[in-house]
């Protein structure tokens, strides 16, 4: 029998920061994944991150971690939400306390 291939997963980041930085450096570790794309509001902040971490442009049907808040108000997080959805790609936002062992006990109480 053969082994099925493990299908790649290319991850876009929005916002440049220190978490994203460190986010990059440990993706670089991951079995298939790869870092594929920067977003930011300063080109020059993008295009130096891209350049570190060997980045292309944000793309459609890219799994997206959001540094930051995911979106400046409802109307633009349901239309990214949408579009993940709509695309089956992958957005999340940066909240790494979601994957502590007692952040997820609790929202399991729920």
């Amino acid at each position: 029998m053969n082994k099925p291939t493990e299908k790649t997963i290319s991850w876009g980041i929005m916002g440049p920061g220190k978490i994203a930085r460190k986010f990059a450096r440990d993706l670089q570790k991951v079995p298939h994944a790869k870092l594929y794309a920067v977003a930011s509001r300063n080109y020059d902040r993008a295009e130096a991150f891209g350049k570190e971490y060997s980045l292309l442009c944000l793309s459609r049907k890219k799994a997206v971690l959001c540094e930051k808040p995911l979106a400046l108000d409802t109307t633009q997080a349901q239309e990214m939400i949408a579009a993940s959805k709509a695309h089956h790609v992958l957005l999340m936002e940066a909240m790494w306390t979601a994957f502590l062992p007692h952040f997820q006990a609790a929202m399991q109480q729920n």
